[in-house]
């Protein structure tokens, strides 16, 4: 089953994409559809903003690539807050509405 990960790169991005855990320990590590973690600051409210890039621009974002396990130097499983802001990003279903929903009954 494919989870959600972060990977901090040797070349210093972060990655987000989907894969399943035995791949993460691979010489080639599989993502599905990886994008890049951007962090930016609210000027007004001085805290951090994420937002998500495409990995590779000349790829379907929806397509798997591979990296090299070498150019890995750090992954974890993604917070929840994250995983639902890459899910609703990547899928538009909205989680917050649904898990708004299901609190108030």
């Amino acid at each position: 089953m494919e989870k959600i990960y972060t990977f901090k790169l040797n070349s210093g991005a972060q990655l987000i994409a989907k894969t399943t855990p035995e791949f993460v320990r691979e010489e080639w590590i599989e993502l599905d559809s990886p994008y890049l973690l951007n962090i930016s600051m609210n000027k007004e409210s001085n805290t951090p903003v994420i937002s998500l890039v495409p990995y590779m621009f000349e790829v379907s974002v929806s397509e798997r690539i591979y990296i090299r396990g070498e150019e890995v130097r750090a992954y974890s499983e993604v917070s929840v807050d994250l995983e639902n802001y890459y899910i609703q990003s990547t899928s538009g279903i909205d989680l917050t509405t649904k898990l708004n929903s299901n609190t108030s009954k």
